[in-house]
């Protein structure tokens, strides 16, 4: 204990150490304890005065140096305490001087300002009393609503001045007569103005009306009561047919007329007016009504402000409804309409007029008309879809023969009815043409494929007989042909359609004449007389205009070989070649025999690539003809072989 006290008693000496506790703890040591704590006290204290001692000797004489220089301090010090002692008197009365001013000049701007307040107080009086007088003397409505305003302003922003009696006597009395009057007349200034469409006499009303602070609550007034009638009106319209029909261009003439007056006034009033109106035309106007919605929305359509988009916005209902039972009509037509027995121009006839009936109804809108024709459209692909319906593609429904079936004939008529259809309405036809094009495709492929089936027995014909049997066959086809085609001759394809067929029958029969192997036979007069039968028959039906003159056709099968060099219109290269290689010696292949196929083999894919693959073909056995004949040790060629070079070489 006691070497912890004496060990802490440097740190107590200087601080380190919490001085409560430590004399605590001293307090509460033994006798032997304190006493080594004294000796430690008096080591410290002798050691302290060895330590003065020496310092004081070795500063004394600068200690004593100083004293002269502490003196002088002193003196100073003492004068400067008695010159601020002076300066804080003087300010101590500067002070209170101040003080003085500072109230004296409190009072007299209080002072000045009741001064002024009075006068101000005299001043406005005075122009009260001016502007009184000015109401009496003056007419114009602006120039008294301004006197009125100005009055007003002037007792808002002085209470007092309600305290002189004769100006709250004026006040209480003329100011609201006068004031009352004015607002009255104003209004009925501008209910004439709006009556009258004058523009200036509005302007003049609306400034008066406002420099009261009444013009929005006139303007509600006036549009209520604006409102109401176009209500009575709206009822009247839609009590009965007959009434309606006389109260339509009642009706639209107060629109109309409530619109002008509205676009003289501010573009708040005629938001809410719009906003108003349209709320009635929501309510009022039957949905199903083309005419009233015409005769309302062409008025609508020559505001085109901002401030009566409300009006337009409201005719949107009224469009969807017209849209919507406009396009139900039109289908009820379509469903009331028997596709299996109806004769097909009256058909058209009833739907092109009902589809421009309904058109009719949509022309004073441009967006409307384009919806309109929309359902044109959205009508025409359902006409596609019912004659898809009642459309007959089974086999027999195609054959070409002597009497026509019914689901022919109710197939040529709604090829018809499509036709009529897509005249009349091209550009929204797409639905239509796609059934047109899918029927003909398939009675043209039938067609198509019966002419081939006929002219493939070529092959194995025996020539020599004045008319081939297989062109005999194929002629009177081609009259069936014509019976049929002729039920549907008024359709605007059908020039197309008949070219179509005799192109094909045209080719059809080049193709398999150019197979048939004529060297050294009579073979290729026979053709040639079938070849003229068949056009003349072709003749009968519609000349193609791919091909030139009937003549050139048939002195392919009569010229000489360097002839084929000749441009002949609409023959294709491939037969050419074909005719050459078949009036040469067997020892060049025709085609067929050369890539080792029947010739209805090779006559399938030749329909099915296109010219440059038939000529690759062809070089590729005219290269192997070559050939042969070099592994022969031949000396010649065949005649043709030149030409045909020269053939392939126009590539």
């Amino acid at each position: 204990m006691t070497d912890s006290l004496s060990q802490d008693l440097n740190e107590y000496l200087w601080g380190k150490t919490n001085q409560v506790d430590y004399l605590k703890r001293a307090a509460e040591c033994n006798v032997s304890s304190a006493d080594g704590l004294n000796k430690k006290i008096v080591g410290l204290n002798e050691m302290l005065d060895k330590q003065l001692r020496k310092g004081i000797e070795v500063n004394l004489s600068r200690l004593l140096e100083q004293v002269p220089i502490l003196q002088s301090l002193e003196d100073k010090l003492h004068v400067l305490r008695s010159s601020m002692h002076v300066v804080s008197s003087e300010c101590s009365k500067l002070a209170e001087t101040c003080g003085e001013h500072v109230a004296q000049a409190r009072e007299n701007t209080k002072q000045l300002e009741r001064a002024i307040h009075r006068k101000n107080i005299v001043a406005d009086a005075q122009r009260c009393d001016e502007l009184l007088d000015l109401l009496g003397k003056r007419n114009e409505l602006v120039k008294k609503s301004e006197f009125i305003f100005e009055l007003k302003e002037i007792i808002e922003e002085n209470k007092d001045l309600i305290r002189i009696a004769w100006l709250k006597n004026a006040v209480e009395t003329k100011l609201k007569i006068t004031e009352n009057e004015v607002r009255r007349n104003a209004s009925e200034d501008l209910r004439r103005a709006l009556s009258s469409l004058n523009t200036s006499l509005v302007t003049s009303a609306q400034q008066a009306l406002k420099n009261l602070g009444v013009l929005e609550s006139e303007l509600d007034v006036l549009l209520s009561s604006i409102v109401v009638e176009i209500d009575k009106k709206l009822i009247d319209l839609s009590a009965s047919a007959e009434s309606g029909q006389n109260a339509l261009p009642i009706c639209v003439n107060c629109i109309h007329t409530h619109l002008e007056q509205t676009a003289l006034l501010n573009e708040s009033y005629q938001r809410k007016f719009s906003e108003r109106v349209a709320r009635l035309i929501r309510s009022r106007v039957p949905l199903d009504s083309p005419i009233h919605l015409s005769q309302v929305g062409r008025i609508f359509q020559s505001k085109n402000e901002n401030s009566f988009h409300a009006l337009i916005d409201s005719l949107r209902p009224l469009k969807n409804s017209l849209l919507a039972h406009s396009l139900a009509r039109l289908h009820q037509i379509i469903d009331d309409n028997d596709f299996e027995l109806s004769h097909a121009n009256a058909f058209v006839d009833l739907l092109n007029a009902a589809i421009d009936e309904e058109l009719t109804k949509a022309d004073w809108d441009v967006e409307l008309a384009s919806k309109m024709r929309g359902n044109v459209e959205k009508c025409l692909e359902m006409v596609a879809k019912k004659l898809e319906c009642n459309l007959h593609l089974q086999p027999n429904d195609l054959l070409i023969g002597d009497r026509l079936s019914g689901g022919q004939l109710v197939n040529y008529r709604l090829i018809l009815i499509a036709d009529g259809l897509m005249k009349r309405w091209p550009e929204s036809s797409k639905s239509l043409k796609s059934f047109q094009s899918e029927v003909l495709e398939a009675v043209l492929g039938e067609i198509k494929k019966s002419v081939a089936a006929i002219l493939v027995r070529m092959h194995s014909e025996t020539f020599g007989t004045k008319t081939s049997p297989y062109m005999q066959e194929l002629v009177d086809y081609i009259s069936r042909v014509d019976m049929h085609l002729a039920h549907f001759s008024k359709a605007g394809r059908h020039v197309e359609i008949i070219s179509n067929v005799t192109d094909y029958v045209i080719d059809c029969f080049l193709l398999n004449a150019s197979l048939v192997r004529t060297f050294a036979t009579p073979h290729r007069l026979s053709i040639q007389a079938d070849l003229s039968r068949l056009l003349e028959a072709i003749n009968e039906l519609e000349w193609s205009s791919r091909y030139g003159d009937r003549n050139s056709l048939l002195d392919l099968f009569s010229a000489e070989p360097y002839d084929y060099l000749q441009n002949r219109a609409g023959v294709r290269k491939s037969i050419l070649i074909h005719l050459l290689i078949a009036d040469s010696p067997a020892n060049l292949l025709s085609p067929p025999q050369s890539v080792g196929w029947t010739v209805q083999e090779y006559i399938t894919w030749f329909e099915e690539h296109g010219e440059v693959e038939i000529l690759d073909l062809l070089s590729g056995l005219l290269n192997s003809y070559a050939s042969s004949v070099t592994s022969l040790r031949e000396t010649t060629y065949v005649p043709s072989y030149p030409i045909i070079l020269d053939l392939l070489k126009q590539l």
